[in-house]
């Protein structure tokens, strides 16, 4: 590992509070929900109730528990979906090298963006997480991704970012501003 280069950590929870639980009547829900849906007229009726089935159970945890911080997408299990997993609990753990390839101070224009690039980084990381509805679930399932990226750093500040992350159900792509786990991650 050179001088310039990084090796942070990130330690996440995140717990959801209810101050007023919300509709936890599935058939009450449905009908508030899904009254104008007729799965009969689809190609696959089946596949159409299960899907509203489980949309369903999602919405009465959410109503009874609350919804704590998201996981997937640009800031936390980048090898899944954005907000792929929630619950009323999460807990994340993260690890992620920055190797910084350059140490520079190069000028550039494109299109709506000028500035001075001070850096470039590929980065390697390993991610791994838990999300439940209640406290003694918290643990039970754990999911978790890794992948390589590649940054560029700006003399104002600005990280510009490409993520390929591998989790347990495929491959995902994230470009976004600024580094995983900051403030304006989601």
């Amino acid at each position: 590992m050179g001088e310039q280069s990084t090796w942070v950590f990130n330690v996440f929870q995140s717990k959801a509070v209810v101050t007023k639980q919300g509709l936890t009547d599935k058939e009450a829900l449905r009908t508030l929900l899904y009254s104008n849906v007729d799965c009969s007229l689809t190609s696959d009726p089946q596949k159409c109730e299960s899907t509203i089935d489980r949309q369903l159970e999602d919405a009465i945890a959410a109503n009874r528990y609350g919804t704590a911080s998201g996981l997937g997408g640009v800031s936390r299990l980048r090898g899944f979906p954005q907000g792929r997993f929630k619950g009323a609990r999460t807990r994340f753990f993260g690890t992620e090298f920055r190797w910084n390839l350059t140490d520079e101070s190069v000028p550039f224009n494109f299109y709506l963006i000028k500035d001075v690039r001070t850096s470039l980084q590929i980065a390697f990381f390993y991610e791994r997480a838990t999300i439940a509805e209640t406290a003694q679930d918290l643990g039970n399932a754990w999911r978790s991704s890794t992948g390589t990226g590649f940054r560029m750093i700006t003399a104002s500040g600005m990280v510009f970012r490409i993520d390929v992350a591998k989790g347990e159900e495929g491959a995902n792509v994230n470009v976004f501003f600024d580094y995983p786990w900051s403030d304006t991650g989601f």
